[in-house]
């Protein structure tokens, strides 16, 4: 594996200043910046979305600590030539991580202001190609989306062991940013389109019903909530209890409710097969 990008991850303020800070928390943080940088630097590098840290191309490693303030430097480190512009890759992942910290902290100015800058870190490590360009964009805000249960744990030192923090070039995180990040981010919802779910419960009289995805990563193996508008359900038999006594998976079209990044609720408005 070879280097492509070095963040400094720092810590400023309270205990830091000191060069010390309590343990329990920077581990907490250390977990979320891994999440954070580990989704972006995969994204900038590949073009694509992961969730899992054994499906991404990148590994986030740490080297020693320093003397000022209380800082790591972390590592991106890749296992293979990809066609994106390796030289791009530290503006796209500050531009990435920048603009979720402006979603997380609910600043939509903030927004607009950077959107600019991913854009131009999009063009530069797509070198140009109008393709990659259209298919990266599309992704940025789901993207942006699954970096912010990791920007909730890495922002767990602010304001009880440190005042700010900062992960490499991007914006700093102060306490007040720091605050709204945690705040419990509502619910939100996608466009709907076709899933492959398998029904692991199933309320007629309430047309409700617990789900797997067939894709692993969309819900991250977990049940998710269902609510099924479709007004099949009411007859017998149907394609919904059909799927769900034999244990089959069936294709739905759905929005889902989104939290955090993460598909927390679907509502299915039939099975088109």
């Amino acid at each position: 594996m070879s280097d492509i990008v070095a963040l400094q991850i720092r810590y400023d303020g309270r205990d830091a200043e000191r060069h010390e800070i309590e343990l329990g928390a920077l581990g907490e943080s250390l977990k979320g910046v891994s999440r954070v940088v580990g989704i972006a630097g995969n994204f900038a590098v590949t073009g694509r979305l992961a969730y899992h840290t054994q499906a991404m191309d990148v590994r986030v490693m740490v080297k020693e600590t320093k003397a000022n303030c209380f800082s790591l430097i972390t590592v991106l480190q890749f296992a293979q030539q990809h066609g994106l512009l390796q030289g791009g890759v530290p503006a796209l992942i500050t531009a990435l991580v920048s603009i979720a910290i402006a979603r997380a902290s609910r600043n939509k100015e903030e927004m607009k202001h950077l959107s600019d800058n991913l854009a131009k870190a999009i063009e530069l490590s797509a070198q140009g190609n109008a393709e990659t360009v259209s298919r990266m964009s599309e992704m940025v805000e789901n993207v942006v989306a699954a970096m912010a249960p990791g920007l909730r744990q890495a922002v767990e030192p602010v304001g009880v062991t440190c005042a700010s923090m900062r992960i490499g070039h991007a914006t700093v995180i102060t306490e007040s940013i720091a605050a709204s990040i945690r705040e419990d981010e509502p619910e939100e919802y996608d466009v709907e389109r076709d899933f492959v779910v398998r029904l692991t419960e199933l309320d007629l009289e309430n047309a409700t019903a617990k789900v797997r995805f067939e894709d692993a990563d969309a819900s991250k193996g977990k049940r998710i909530r269902a609510v099924i508008t479709d007004p099949v359900l009411a007859v017998s038999p149907n394609p919904y209890l059909t799927a769900f006594v034999s244990g089959a998976s069936i294709k739905v079209r759905a929005k889902v409710g989104l939290r955090d990044g993460s598909i927390v609720s679907i509502f299915i408005s039939n099975a088109p097969g």
